[in-house]
């Protein structure tokens, strides 16, 4: 990467960076392009280069911090050692739960997004390269089970999409259940599409 290159890739970090701080304590609607050009120190021009407007900037702060929020799950889950399949994709899930429960703020700009940072690859310059992707990590254990998938990218996109939608909808709106109490049933449906023949 050249340094034009490594320029540019700078100016939108810190667009996205700026603009995830002050959504996060402002709200979107109370953070205007110029407070997101001001803090990022940035001509107003230059986003506009890279976004729209700032729901662009939104869209891929959403999937940013949801990559983010997977990798950082992979990571701990790597660290306890488990063996097993649906073991390691429960504490993956375990830890994106507790993360988002005790950060309301990032919950409400995820909200049901979650796998927008599963399917999107957009955003690798941005995450430390050594570190795999969900998705490799999933097929890298899928590969070493005992388990027969008919297609195993699907049952991984599944089960991040039904964590997704369930997490937030039990954490925000504690439908059906509050977080806490609703885990057991997300894990043992987890552990049921891990079963698929």
């Amino acid at each position: 990467m050249n340094n034009i290159d490594k320029e540019k890739l700078q100016k939108k970090e810190r667009l996205l960076n700026s603009g995830f701080e002050l959504f996060m304590n402002k709200g979107i609607n109370n953070t205007s392009i110029q407070d997101i050009t001001d803090k990022a120190d940035v001509a107003k021009g230059t986003f506009y280069l890279y976004y729209k407007n700032k729901y662009e900037l939104q869209n891929d702060i959403i999937v940013l911090k949801s990559k983010e929020l997977l990798d950082s799950a992979i990571k701990e889950t790597q660290n306890k050692n488990i063996k097993n399949l649906d073991d390691k994709i429960i504490s993956v899930i375990d830890h994106i739960i507790n993360t988002l429960k005790n950060s309301p703020l990032l919950m409400n700009l995820i909200g049901k997004d979650i796998s927008l940072g599963y399917i999107e690859e957009k955003f690798d310059n941005f995450i430390n390269d050594d570190e795999d992707s969900i998705q490799t990590y999933f097929m890298k254990a899928y590969e070493k089970s005992n388990i027969k998938l008919k297609n195993p990218i699907v049952t991984f996109y599944m089960i991040i999409e039904l964590a997704s939608a369930s997490i937030y909808s039990s954490i925000t709106k504690k439908i059906p259940l509050e977080i806490d109490e609703y885990k057991e049933y997300l894990y043992s449906s987890i552990r049921l599409l891990l079963k698929e023949k």
